[in-house]
């Protein structure tokens, strides 16, 4: 398999649960070494397109492959080549036993010989920096983060074709997040595994080479982080003013100048101003608020970031009238 061809191609896929149904013609695909990140508010269908390309749900209709093989067909072929982390630990640790011999557990399933288990145990958990302390340690014992290593070492001990990631984040400390997302990327680096991220942390983008966007069983948006980014008004450049005393009142007067597309509303004092042609617009807008007594204390141009982008495409998907000045998620 070269590095160009798909692993995962998913072409008009449709399930239906009875009379129901829940996922309608979805198309995404995914090259060998990609990460993709499946994001979507709750009933998006992410859970379900995992269940069919990891063969849980063998009725659907439509193209699905993953590396050559259909899941509907040869599930035992895809199965015994993918990796699959769960949401919640429990699921697969074995919390009475050792970090290493859960493990090894999982290797023997592969019939994986145990010096070979044992080599490939200590690599990936040198990889993901769990202390050689805590190798022999109970994983009842164990750290949320340092479970969800354990949870990922085992994810990888067939060396899959394709890593599945059900929420990786989720019951991790905030401030280890960042450290298993980076974890994540480095795993992908150096061993070139195709992951499939599915997520609410929009953090995970910004280790994603591309993103499957869905609401309500459908794709809304599929493409790299960057090109999302950029289809918000002036490719997603942003101001960002401080506006001491801000109000209702002043939002809404900043929202009737015309080249202002969107407001979020940052903190107590702050907003971004997403603005059409910004290059040309920002200092009309800003002679205008001056003209309107409105005061900046401050002014910074940036990039939006995905999770602005997340927030106004759902905004806008949902509302049957636009918004314009929204409530950031932060």
């Amino acid at each position: 398999m070269t590095a160009e061809e798909k692993v995962i191609d998913v072409n008009s896929l449709n399930v239906y649960y009875g009379e129901k149904q829940i996922i309608k013609n979805v198309s995404f695909h995914c090259y060998k070494g990609e990460i993709i990140g499946m994001f979507g508010i709750s009933g998006a269908g992410k859970t379900t397109i995992i269940r069919v390309l990891t063969c849980q749900i063998p009725d659907y209709k439509g193209f699905v492959k993953c590396f050559g093989y259909e899941p509907k067909k040869n599930p035992n072929k895809i199965i015994s080549q993918i990796g699959y982390v769960p949401q919640l630990e429990m699921l697969n640790l074995y919390y009475e036993f050792t970090a290493m011999k859960n493990v090894e557990i999982f290797a023997s399933m592969y019939l994986i010989p145990k010096q070979e288990a044992n080599k490939r145990v200590q690599r990936y958990f040198e990889m993901l920096e769990l202390p050689k302390d805590v190798w022999d340690s109970k994983a009842k014992f164990l750290s949320g983060g340092e479970k969800k290593r354990v949870s990922i070492a085992i994810g990888l001990i067939n060396q899959p074709h394709i890593l599945f990631l059900d929420e990786p984040t989720t019951g991790v400390d905030a401030s280890r997040r960042y450290d298993i997302l980076n974890y994540l990327k480095k795993l992908n680096m150096e061993m070139k595994t195709t992951m499939v991220i599915v997520t609410h942390d929009l953090e995970t983008a910004n280790i994603c080479d591309r993103i499957v966007l869905l609401r309500n069983g459908q794709v809304v948006d599929f493409d790299t982080p960057k090109n999302l980014i950029s289809k918000l008004p002036s490719q997603g450049k942003i101001a960002r003013l401080r506006i001491p005393g801000l109000t209702t009142e002043i939002l809404g007067r900043i929202a009737e100048i015309g080249a202002v597309i969107y407001i979020l509303r940052v903190g107590k004092d702050e907003i971004e101003l997403y603005i059409d042609r910004i290059e040309e617009n920002l200092e009309h807008i800003v002679n205008k608020l001056f003209e309107m007594g409105i005061a900046i204390s401050s002014l910074t141009r940036d990039t939006a970031s995905f999770r602005r982008f997340f927030q106004i495409r759902m905004q806008d998907i949902a509302s049957k009238e636009k918004y314009k000045i929204i409530q950031a998620m932060d």
